[in-house]
């Protein structure tokens, strides 16, 4: 890492590696502690927070001395982390990506900043291809810029731009990182003042766009439903995680991936919505155990977690995995000889 860059509204920091004797720990070291100092108790987004920033760095923000931490885990990834000075919240970090899916320069498009995205030539390393950081000459070819992001015509507009000027590397990061945090900004409070206006919650309590839609259905929908006498059990606390091992989304598999000849491909959608539509087991569980002889003697209808083995590779339906299994927040679907725990729901949706 080479600069840092922080913005709230009003103030702004960028820090850059070459004022820090090219020591990039020095430099995120000096990065937290602006941080933190301009903006007491505030609340501070990273897009993409678990997935990049927080790894790189994380070791020099809790190093910092002085200064306790509570993290919010999932899965293994660091979602949320509450830094604490003696008896009081200093800074609180949350991931942006988590609660408004989707690249910065799409949701910069589409909620309408007045900053957009700039372009940069991510493949240019000034370093390996001059020896220097700092570096000024000419705007790099566009062989080092990503085609998805930096089309033809934009690159011939910065040449435009550029004509008989110096295209300084830093100077660019600069305004290029700088950039990035004014349009989450910009793209954050156009996105809580919509929540705001329209539904009676603090987005700014939520980790995730489900969390958020869990809130909002908990403070409007639940009372209309209360209303009507519709009563509404609450398993969020206490049988959540185990329904949650049954439900998987977004698998997708190509079982025969080459035709010879003639053939079709078939799509398959939609099945969550279809089940929902089936009927499904309500009101206050009772959890009970059976054998398999007493669960094929009488009839079953609920929610039940078995373990199943998949048919083998010799039977019609071996080369097909009909259950996934999370491991490692990865989805598998187990062969033969591997064991699937699930939650399924009642036998006529097998």
């Amino acid at each position: 890492m080479y600069q840092a860059a922080w913005y709230n509204g009003t103030q702004s920091s960028v820090y850059d590696i070459t004022q820090f004797g090219n020591n990039t720990q020095s430099m995120i070291s000096a990065f937290w502690e602006d941080l933190i100092l301009h903006n007491k108790g505030r609340i501070c987004y990273f897009h993409n927070w678990a997935g990049y920033d927080s790894i790189l760095s994380l070791p020099s923000l809790v190093n910092l001395p002085g200064y306790t931490f509570s993290p919010v885990m999932q899965n293994g990834e660091l979602l949320s982390i509450t830094i604490m000075k003696d008896d009081y919240t200093a800074l609180t970090i949350k991931d942006s990506v988590r609660i408004l899916p989707g690249s910065l320069a799409k949701l910069a498009k589409d909620w309408g900043a007045p900053t957009q995205k700039d372009h940069f030539p991510h493949y240019f390393n000034p370093i390996e291809l001059y020896g220097i950081l700092d570096w000024k000459g000419p705007l790099p070819e566009y062989q080092y810029f990503e085609p998805k992001r930096t089309l033809q015509k934009d690159y011939k507009e910065m040449l435009e731009e550029f004509k008989g000027r110096t295209w300084s590397f830093l100077e660019v990061s600069e305004k290029y990182i700088m950039g990035d945090c004014v349009a989450l900004y910009q793209v954050l409070i156009a996105f809580f003042e919509t929540i705001v206006s329209k539904f009676p919650i603090d987005p700014l309590s939520v980790l995730s766009a489900p969390s958020a839609a869990f809130k909002i259905w908990r403070t409007v929908q639940l009372p209309l439903l209360n209303k009507d006498l519709l009563k509404v059990f609450d398993f969020s606390r206490t049988l959540d995680t185990k329904f949650r091992e049954g439900y998987h989304g977004g698998i997708v598999d190509v079982y025969r991936p080459h035709l010879i000849g003639k053939g079709y491909y078939y799509d398959v959608n939609s099945l969550y919505p279809t089940a929902m539509c089936k009927v499904i087991p309500v009101g206050m569980p009772k959890l009970i155990s059976l054998t398999i002889p007493e669960f094929l003697e009488g009839p079953f209808f609920g929610y039940l977690k078995a373990k199943v083995q998949a048919p083998g590779p010799d039977t019609p339906g071996g080369y097909i995995g009909l259950l996934p299994l999370k491991v490692g927040g990865r989805l598998y679907a187990p062969e033969e000889h591997l064991v699937v725990c699930s939650f399924l729901r009642n036998l006529d949706l097998l």
